[in-house]
């Protein structure tokens, strides 16, 4: 239920950013595998990036999902099966994604659909496993152009 907390306005906000964005830092380093992916002059580049555009968008990526009201059973919304082919590529040791989340994926796609697993990776696939995932990309793109 922790994620609740991103639907409270403007109190996530304050407490991420105190202590110079101190929880937001060791969240990176906490959910990465390969933490030697993240360099400290990385960390300061997201701090610089929260400090000038603040850290709502991504919050605001949990409230649209997140709400209360999507929730709901009344509020029920349909969605079309997805008819180009999907290739899923998923970290298997994310602490916040899970790979149980791509359980039964294949019954919202009426395509082609291929998951990818990538072992010891973390939170941050494309930063922790950026050569593999443009290797695996570029070879699902190239099989299906």
């Amino acid at each position: 239920m922790v994620y609740l907390f991103f639907l409270i306005k403007g109190i996530p906000e304050l407490i991420l950013s105190s202590s110079n964005y101190k929880i937001l830092k060791s969240s990176i380093l906490k959910s990465s595998v390969r933490k030697e992916s993240f360099t400290e002059k990385d960390i300061e580049t997201y701090v610089s990036s929260w400090k000038s555009d603040g850290v709502s968008g991504g919050i605001n990526y949990y409230r649209a999902n997140l709400s209360l009201r999507y929730w709901s059973n009344s509020n029920s919304v349909s969605f079309p099966k997805i008819k180009v082919p999907v290739f899923q590529i998923w970290a298997e040791d994310d602490i916040f994604l899970g790979k149980e989340l791509t359980e039964n994926t294949q019954e919202f796609i009426d395509a082609p659909y291929r998951l990818h697993l990538i072992p010891n990776c973390g939170h941050w696939l494309q930063q922790e496993a950026s050569a593999e995932v443009n290797r695996i990309m570029i070879k699902f793109l190239d099989n299906t152009l």
